[in-house]
């Protein structure tokens, strides 16, 4: 049998939706702001890191949704252009190569287990035995708070000279080397050319 509330019985109704409407837009607020709050603080007391982006499956794509995971996962400062190479070590479809300025107040590991990983994964990333197989996104990092990560900075042009866009005075304490003169030479040697419409987007509002 349907039961007709008194209209007082409605207006407590009405009343408990709204109180319970202005909870619920409350506790999205609080979140948000906690949020930003946080971010904020990993940007103050944080560290540099140059992280490396690369993909040669559907690479636009996957650059774009790559940044974007970054974005949602640490505080992204600087990007690079993209540079098309070709692959190194084997045959396959041209790479389009980046690098990316974030801050964060992670560790190494962290930053690898809970970012990179995570990425990777969410990508598609299939880790094989194969290291010049094709990928959907592949992200190292290359420099931590100055430390040197990835050796191949200095040896690799589709490294070096988006690197050298962000940090061209970081200097190589072994040879005197600067990033900037690092990527001028390997560049002479290697087919690598600018794509600055892959990541025009993002660039324009980071610069």
């Amino acid at each position: 049998m349907l039961q007709i509330l008194p209209r007082s019985a409605w207006a407590i109704l009405r009343s408990k939706k709204c109180a319970c409407g202005l909870r619920n837009q409350a506790r999205s607020d609080f979140h948000a702001q906690l949020e930003w709050k946080l971010k904020e603080v990993d940007r103050q007391e944080s560290k540099s890191v140059y992280l490396s982006i690369g993909s040669n499956i559907e690479p636009q794509k996957n650059l774009h949704q790559a940044i974007n995971y970054l974005r949602s996962y640490t505080n992204v400062e600087q990007i690079s252009t993209a540079w098309e190479t070709p692959p190194v070590g084997g045959a396959g479809p041209n790479f389009l190569n980046a690098v990316v300025l974030i801050r964060s107040n992670r560790t190494l590991e962290i930053i690898k287990r809970e970012v990179i990983r995570e990425i990777e994964a969410r990508l598609g990333r299939i880790r094989s035995t194969d290291k010049y197989a094709p990928r959907t996104i592949d992200l190292d990092i290359l420099l931590y708070d100055q430390d040197i990560v990835e050796q191949q900075i200095w040896t690799l042009a589709h490294l070096a000279v988006p690197l050298a866009e962000l940090l061209p005075e970081f200097v190589n304490p072994n040879t005197g080397e600067t990033v900037s003169e690092a990527a001028t030479r390997l560049a002479r040697h290697t087919s690598i050319f600018p794509r600055p419409d892959v990541l025009v987007r993002w660039i324009s509002d980071d610069r």
